[in-house]
């Protein structure tokens, strides 16, 4: 039982640990442009990417990348490609979004689906038109995932967010819990559910917990009552109890009649003891 509940505990921090070391950030958390990070979500497992600069591309180039070393399919379907990424500027604030997906409106052949438990390196080129009016590429400082855009929202919605920060564009839309967070508890309950069945196995099929077998529960009590009992005799001679006064039951009327007739019999006695005198 202890060597498998210290497999157990070895299990989970490798977990916990690999998912900390994977995922840096988390969606909707702000990530600096040219940080290569992981981020997984319910679909889509985005491994190693990061917002590359133009500068980084060629001199010439007058756009920028999202590079993905691996888009993962981890569902259980065919999926087009899909993310939803916000761009801010240095001071935080949201300057465009970039909704993208794959799929086209009539599912043809130029639609590009990932098979489910497959991946691919991607690029994103990201240009103006993710841009809000006014805001340019160069502008653009950091980045944050808002979704895996699984509804395949298309080159819409690019100016919603304008001039919001993250936090604020978070309020009221992050209300799923997140996918380290739901990992750990479905691990939780595996482990709780694995000690339960390992309980009931012993309970039943082996000698582990004879001390819970009827006789034994019996003798306990017999134990109880006989030390219950002795306290009580302890206490008894310790303290002995007194006898409580004689009641007497005769009432006023009663008692005075007595004394009367007591008086007359000595008055009697005394007479009678003075004539025998003379």
């Amino acid at each position: 039982m202890k060597k498998i509940i210290r497999l157990l505990i070895v299990v989970l921090g490798i977990v916990l640990y690999n998912d900390v070391y994977a995922s840096n950030y988390e969606l909707k958390e702000l990530i600096p442009i040219d940080t290569e990070t992981t981020i997984v979500t319910n679909h889509f497992s985005y491994q190693s990417f990061y917002y590359k600069t133009k500068n980084k591309i060629d001199n010439t180039n007058t756009n920028n990348y999202l590079v993905f070393g691996n888009i993962k399919n981890i569902s259980e379907e065919d999926l087009p490609i899909s993310i939803t990424v916000a761009l801010f500027d240095k001071e935080k604030k949201n300057i465009g979004t970039i909704n993208y997906c794959t799929a086209t409106e009539d599912n043809s052949n130029t639609s590009q689906i990932l098979k489910s438990k497959e991946s691919t390196p991607y690029t994103i080129e990201v240009t103006k038109d993710y841009l809000g009016k006014g805001k340019k590429l160069k502008d653009v400082k950091y980045i944050s995932v808002l979704s895996e855009n699984i509804n395949c929202r298309n080159n819409t919605g690019s100016d919603e967010y304008i001039g919001q920060t993250i936090e604020e564009i978070g309020i009221g839309k992050n209300n799923q819990i997140s996918v380290e967070v739901e990992r750990l508890i479905q691990l939780l309950t595996f482990c709780g559910l694995l000690l339960i069945a390992l309980f009931i196995y012993k309970f039943l099929f082996t000698s582990a917990y004879q001390n819970m077998d009827g006789t034994d529960v019996r003798q306990e009590y017999a134990y109880i009552n006989k030390r219950l009992k002795n306290k009580r005799e302890k206490e008894l001679r310790e303290n002995p109890p007194t006898e409580p006064p004689k009641k007497d039951n005769k009432s006023d009327k009663i008692r005075k009649e007595e004394a009367i007739e007591a008086s007359k019999e000595h008055q009697e006695k005394t007479d009678l003891h003075n004539m025998y005198k003379k």
